[in-house]
């Protein structure tokens, strides 16, 4: 099996979800492994009026935290075109491209970490945090609520937002 298609059936595994994304590089720096990936070329149909379109505007960077992999945090480096909509009637003139199963609007997330934090917000409960432990601020009623923002001060705290976070 030639190396390339090791590497390939390897970003399967591990990045399943960078699927409709080209991978350019994935490097270590500084202990956070580092996806730089782009989208694919191609029309995207206008949110508004459902014309497709493939004149690119310009293309910009979104680094995107990640659910970690071995133990690191994950950072995905994603360059994203926007697009023009040449409907003259269409509000919109521009329109920026989404992934599916891998951007949220605005997000700074995928998709998969989104879900891991959803999941463990959902585990938490009056008087204890998702580890299990007793809270500090047991009795409380809003207990539940105060242990799923330490929750996510504790998830936002692991995973990088910015180059180098």
């Amino acid at each position: 099996m030639a190396w390339s298609a090791v590497c390939d059936d390897l970003l399967d595994i591990v990045f399943p979800h960078l699927e409709k994304v080209l991978v350019e590089q994935v490097c270590v720096e500084e202990g956070v492994v580092r996806v730089q990936a782009r989208t694919r070329n191609g029309a995207l149909a206008c949110p508004d009026c459902g014309v497709s379109s493939s004149r690119v505007h310009s293309w910009y960077r979104r680094c995107l935290a990640d659910a970690a992999v071995g133990g690191r945090p994950v950072a995905i480096d994603l360059s994203v075109r926007r697009l023009f909509c040449d409907v003259a009637s269409c509000a919109r003139r521009t329109l920026v491209e989404q992934v599916e199963g891998l951007t949220i609007r605005y997000g700074r997330r995928t998709v998969v970490l989104a879900t891991l934090i959803q999941d463990c917000l959902g585990a938490c409960r009056p008087g204890r945090c998702a580890a299990g432990r007793r809270a500090a601020h047991r009795r409380q009623p809003d207990d539940a609520a105060e242990c799923a923002d330490g929750v996510a001060r504790s998830v936002s705290s692991l995973t990088p937002g910015a180059r180098g976070g």
